[in-house]
């Protein structure tokens, strides 16, 4: 039943961890103004987007109240979300596998962090709590047989 999930939460659009092993947040997940395909797109770890500072505020905010929050350290979606078509350009199952074995290490699970998702702490990548196990982000709408199956965002 459900009512075994009142304490666990994720956030809308970023990629935030609250636990009592693990605090980190993905400066660059969501946006203000320009998607991250857009060549004009500028966000760092030192320059954060707006909506990634907002969004660690109401992490912290839930954290406090007594919620878990999860995010995900490999996302299964577009290699192109900027493509006519992004669902085709998703990654193989396969190669979706052999990601989910290679960041099942600790040290895997540090360069992906350091080269990919602009997670402003990523050392609970050695934490019991999480070595061995990987959190994957996938979209539902694109499976679906029709536009937003096909990416469409209008």
């Amino acid at each position: 039943p459900n009512d075994k999930l009142h304490a666990m939460g994720r956030m809308p659009y970023t990629n935030t961890y609250r636990l009592d092993s693990q605090n980190s947040d993905c400066a660059c997940c969501t946006t203000d103004d320009v998607p991250p395909w857009d060549p004009s797109f500028d966000c760092s770890l030192e320059k954060p987007t707006f909506s990634a500072i907002l969004s660690a505020l109401v992490a912290d905010e839930l954290k406090s109240s007594g919620m878990d929050l999860y995010g995900w350290d490999l996302e299964w979606g577009p290699e192109n979300w900027g493509d006519d078509c992004p669902s085709c350009t998703l990654t193989t199952a396969e190669n979706l596998a052999d990601q989910v074995i290679e960041l099942s290490t600790a040290d895997a699970c540090k360069d992906q962090f350091e080269a990919h998702s602009y997670q402003r702490n990523y050392a609970f990548c050695d934490s019991a709590a999480h070595l061995g196990k990987v959190n994957i982000l996938t979209h539902d709408f694109l499976f679906e047989d029709g536009p937003r199956g096909q990416g469409a965002t209008t």
